[in-house]
């Protein structure tokens, strides 16, 4: 072998490990590519098995809106503190069965009793002093009386004294002035005994609006009195009927408010449902509509009275009446499933109701065809405790998925395996 040989087949065997390192490195690289495309071409898939799915069929169907609530007394009253005082003393526990009349509460009357005992010397003050002003009504009335006869005696006096001057003067005895004297001293008499008839009678009309004044007072005192005599008494807060106690404040020693509560108890008439849904159906719930309550221990029919929003949330608070409030499987606090029934029965073509398709409006669903579900739009209508009214996107016979599939929101189409 020459010289120029051996570079040859060096070259020679260089090239060949060269490709055989391309080949090596270049088979799993292939084996990704082979495998991201089969994915791609697969796409996402679920296993039947693992879902739930409803045929689209004719069906009849009564429009309900679905509520959750407990069952609450007909009857839960309130009880507040008639007065400002302290709490003294706690003579029940919430949960406890009480009679009517039982004491709940006891509650500090001592500002009360001097206030009380204060109204009471103010009362026999004004007694006394209704007492005096008569007293002195009746000396006044005597010393004016005796001054107006005493005028009257003075006026018959001088009315002789001038009949006699009358008599002499025609005689020539007496004198013309002393005529005309007289005459103005019967005058003079006369007027100071119209002055002290009318001062008498000013007088005891003066008299008579003193003691009205001081009786109004005394009987605004007396008023007062018996307020503040009811108000120490009623400061013994108890049942005003049978029932037990929901709630009562326990901190004994601490201040209430006049009016604040101190209790509350629930009668044992009957129930009444509480309930709450999504403002959403404001526009379809009305007073007077028929409601399905059901429990576990039983069902009972209803009547919706009263919707109101709830603080702070974007639901409602619903208040039903039961046909039957004193069914004996109603108890306090137990939870309940209410059915408000909003239309009539009616066919239509429906689906079953499942997380991905719960209610009215229009919404996008998965719909079945052979081995792969398709996204679709829909449009729901009314809705029952289990089925949907279908509006339209959707023909009878055909099977969506129901299950919650919102891992898949953002694919046009998933195998089914």
């Amino acid at each position: 072998m020459d010289a120029m040989d051996r570079p040859r087949k060096t070259r020679g065997r260089l090239d060949r490990r060269y490709r055989l390192a391309l080949k090596i490195a270049a088979a799993p690289l292939a084996l990704l590519l082979l495998t991201l495309a089969l994915r791609a071409w697969l796409g996402p898939g679920v296993r039947r098995a693992k879902i739930r799915t409803s045929v689209a069929e004719v069906t009849p169907i009564e429009a309900i809106v679905a509520a959750t609530g407990t069952l609450v007394p007909e009857i839960e009253e309130t009880l507040s503190s008639p007065i400002a005082a302290p709490i003294a003393g706690v003579r029940v526990d919430a949960g406890e069965r009480v009679a009517q009349g039982r004491v709940l509460v006891l509650l500090d009357t001592t500002r009360e009793q001097v206030r009380l005992d204060n109204l009471l010397e103010q009362i026999a003050l004004k007694d006394t002093e209704l007492t005096t002003l008569e007293i002195q009504m009746e000396e006044t009335r005597s010393q004016q009386e005796s001054r107006r006869r005493l005028l009257e005696v003075d006026l018959e006096s001088r009315s002789a004294h001038l009949e006699r001057l009358q008599r002499l003067a025609t005689f020539g005895a007496v004198a013309e002035d002393e005529l005309k004297e007289a005459r103005l001293d019967i005058q003079r008499t006369e007027i100071e005994l119209e002055q002290a008839t009318a001062g008498l009678e000013a007088q005891r009309r003066r008299h008579l609006a003193e003691v009205e004044r001081i009786r109004l007072e005394h009987s605004i005192l007396a008023a007062e009195r018996d307020e503040q005599a009811r108000r120490i008494e009623s400061a013994t807060v108890r049942a005003a009927r049978s029932g037990v106690v929901t709630w009562v404040e326990k901190r004994a020693g601490l201040r209430v408010a006049e009016g604040q509560a101190l209790a509350r108890v629930a009668g044992d008439e009957g129930f009444r449902v509480a309930a709450t849904v999504s403002d959403f159906y404001t526009p379809r719930l009305a007073p007077g509509q028929r409601v399905r309550v059901r429990a576990t221990a039983g069902e009972i029919g209803g009547t919706l009275e009263g919707i109101l929003p709830a603080a702070g949330a974007s639901s409602l608070t619903l208040t039903i009446a039961l046909e039957d409030s004193r069914a004996g499987w109603l108890r306090a606090n137990l939870r309940v499933e209410a059915d408000v029934i909003t239309d009539g029965e009616k066919a239509a073509l429906t689906v079953g109701r499942g997380p991905a398709v719960a209610g009215a409006g229009i919404q996008e669903v998965f719909v079945i065809q052979g081995g792969h579900a398709t996204r679709r739009r829909v449009e729901l209508g009314m809705a029952s405790r289990d089925r949907v009214e279908v509006l339209s996107g959707l023909a009878a016979g055909e099977e969506l998925i129901i299950s919650d599939m919102s891992l898949y929101q953002d694919r046009e189409e998933i195998r089914i395996r």
